[in-house]
């Protein structure tokens, strides 16, 4: 017999058996991709971003030209000591932005009687220096007179010289014509002898003492016209100035003209050494009349807005002695800004002068944009000399580059950063 608790059912074990039913059945872990997948969707991403850099660099270099190097370039004003004296300066510093006109400082001239003594002393010098010109051109003046009376004393010895010749050469040509015509009586006077022989009218010695005249008669015309060859000769070569026998000898007038004309060519010398002295004087006096002009105070003016770029002399509170020229202060002019850029020599067919250009600014994390426009274009031998008053000399160029300088607006950089002058910046220009 079954009782009713046997034939109910056990509550518990129905409880476990509902939430066995209810429970999920596990599911299969998910597969994750295999090591080797990874690194082919690594290789193929590299892969696409490498052909993208390519085509990217491609597409630019067939579009465009882009300079190997570039940097902001601008002028540099120096301002000088207007002349000697202790420097007061004001407390400037690198970067600031100065305006034209803006007074920063004086020099103050304590030297006054010093310089007096110099202007003295430099005057008296030239007093004597002018004291000497006038008597060396005065001595020159003596001098060329001399010459010009030896000069006409040499003229005059010529002309007798050349009358002598002349003379000279008619005496031969007169005896010549003598010792002709009795050569031709002896050798008539030889021939009728000599017929006379022949007819037994005369001697044979008495023959040959006609036929021997005869001879000596043209001896003597051959001596005659040796002698007039001779005095034609002597004259051709004192028409010259030269002399046939012996070592040439001068006239008295001769030698004192060339010693009167080495002394005028030395004393002209000493003139222009003074006229040299006497202008270096006159400018030092002048420089000095200047400083003793501006006395005790002379201001230091900023000629142009510009950005102080350096400061060469401190004047402090007490001052710094500088002397006139010396350099005080650097400013940078913010009006003129430039970029040099160098580019490859292919690409020179490409610029164009004004042509309008792309500069980007590099440094600092920052790729900021300024127009600009091509001013010039030079060749390798052609650069900007080293020592020039810019900001940054140009370096040397290597082979194969050219020198672009590119004029930017001076209102897109800001003076405070000295309107990025130093800056590295890269040029882009469409081809």
């Amino acid at each position: 017999m079954t009782t009713g608790i046997e034939n109910f059912p056990n509550n518990e074990s129905t409880y476990q058996l509902d939430k066995e039913k209810q429970a999920p059945t596990p599911s299969k872990p998910l597969s994750l991709p295999s090591r080797q997948t990874v690194f082919k969707f690594l290789r193929l991403g590299t892969g696409i971003g490498v052909l993208a850099i390519l085509g990217s660099y491609l597409w630019r270099s067939q579009t465009s030209v882009v300079s190997h190097q570039a940097y902001i370039n601008a002028p540099i004003l120096s301002l000088h000591s207007p002349m000697q004296g202790q420097l007061t300066l004001n407390n400037l510093i690198p970067g600031e932005t100065l305006t034209a006109g803006t007074q920063i400082g004086q020099v103050q001239n304590l030297r006054t009687p010093e310089i007096e003594v110099n202007r003295q002393q430099l005057q008296s010098q030239l007093r004597l220096d002018q004291s000497q010109l006038l008597l060396l051109q005065q001595k020159i003046a003596n001098r060329r007179q001399l010459l010009a009376d030896f000069s006409q004393k040499l003229v005059l010895q010529q002309n007798y010289q050349a009358t002598y010749h002349t003379q000279q050469i008619r005496l031969q040509e007169a005896q010549l014509r003598d010792a002709q015509h009795a050569a031709k009586l002896a050798d008539v006077q030889a021939e009728r002898y000599g017929s006379l022989v022949k007819a037994g009218v005369v001697s044979r010695d008495r023959a040959d003492q006609a036929i021997t005249a005869a001879q000596r008669a043209n001896e003597v015309v051959r001596n005659r016209q040796a002698d007039l060859n001779q005095a034609r000769a002597e004259q051709a070569a004192s028409t010259n100035g030269l002399q046939l026998s012996g070592s040439k000898t001068f006239s008295l007038p001769d030698i004192r003209a060339r010693e009167l004309r080495t002394e005028i060519a030395d004393l002209e010398e000493q003139v222009q050494v003074l006229r040299t002295q006497i202008e270096q004087d006159n400018l030092k006096i002048a420089h000095i009349s200047q400083q003793l002009t501006l006395r005790q105070n002379a201001p230091i003016t900023v000629p142009t807005d510009s950005v102080v770029w350096s400061v060469e002399r401190r004047g402090g509170a007490l001052g710094q002695h500088v002397d006139s020229g010396d350099p005080l202060i650097k400013l940078l002019d913010c009006k003129q800004v430039w970029v040099d850029a160098f580019m490859a020599e292919e690409d020179v067919r490409s610029l164009q002068i004004g042509s309008a250009v792309n500069v980007r600014l590099l440094t600092d994390g920052q790729q900021d944009q300024i127009e600009g426009r091509i001013q010039s274009i030079r060749s390798g031998v052609g650069r900007v000399v080293t020592g020039q008053d810019v900001a940054l000399p140009p370096p040397e160029l290597v082979k194969r580059a050219v020198a672009v300088r590119i004029m930017l607006a001076s209102d897109d950089l800001k003076p405070e950063r000295f309107c990025s002058v130093g800056r590295s910046v890269e040029v882009v220009v469409s081809r």
